[in-house]
């Protein structure tokens, strides 16, 4: 890290390279590359968010058992599809 005129750290990557490295983690592990630049809130915030959409898609996946069309009869059942609006918005 750079530090810069008035004093204050550069939390920016040194190169290129690392700048893309950060990308490609950031793409595997959202928000990775927020906590990298020191932004602890949404870094932590976007991965929560991300390992608990993974955990959940994990334990449905085990809950069906490949079954397609009950995860087909699940997935648009209207209390799923308003629940996953209201998360949306």
């Amino acid at each position: 890290m750079a530090e810069q005129r008035d004093g204050t750290r550069d939390n920016r990557p040194a190169s290129t390279g690392r700048a893309l490295l950060w990308t490609i983690c950031s793409a595997v592990l959202p928000g990775t590359a927020h906590l990298r630049v020191g932004r602890r809130a949404a870094g932590g915030t976007i991965l929560t968010l991300f390992v608990l959409l993974l955990a959940a898609g994990i334990t449905a996946a085990f809950l069906l058992q490949g079954d397609l069309t009950l995860s087909a009869q699940i997935a648009v059942q209207g209390r799923w599809l308003l629940t996953v609006a209201a998360g949306a918005s």
